[in-house]
């Protein structure tokens, strides 16, 4: 429960900061990883194993960033590793295909609406919010 509502609060944070200025501080996934690394200590929920395999949708925006040359922001790569290691795998993997289906949707509306077209530049982290909020909500575990 504690980790839901760090992670909630920390990407809260980060949503907004990419929302408002369509970009991420480089101290912000800093500060996710240290929180990380506290909660780990401290309450030894997860393996070591399963902190590392949460990790791996960060390193794979990144390359993927990378790859499409900035069409998907390098930072939200980085706040997806910190983001895996509060929730673990499965729950920031399921918040993050949430949030791929909200971020499509509106991108479709977006278009076919003609109100942007297909060069808009959209911030990825409120999706992602919302794909938490909707993955605490439905969670039955």
């Amino acid at each position: 429960m504690i980790r839901d509502f760090i992670a909630l609060m920390y990407l809260s944070t980060a949503g907004f900061m990419d929302y408002r200025k369509r970009s991420i501080p480089v101290y912000l996934p800093v500060v996710g990883l240290a929180l990380g690394v506290l909660l780990y200590i401290f309450q030894k929920d997860y393996s070591i194993k399963e902190e590392l395999i949460a990790i791996i949708p960060g390193p794979v925006f990144v390359v993927i960033s990378i790859v499409t040359s900035g069409k998907i922001g390098l930072g939200d790569g980085l706040i997806m590793m910190p983001f895996g290691i509060l929730l673990g795998f499965w729950n920031s993997t399921v918040s993050m295909v949430y949030a791929m289906i909200f971020s499509g949707t509106v991108a479709l509306i977006l278009l076919a609406t003609k109100k942007r077209n297909g060069n808009y530049e959209m911030p990825f982290l409120p999706f992602l919010l919302c794909g938490l909020v909707l993955n605490l909500l439905t969670k039955t575990t």
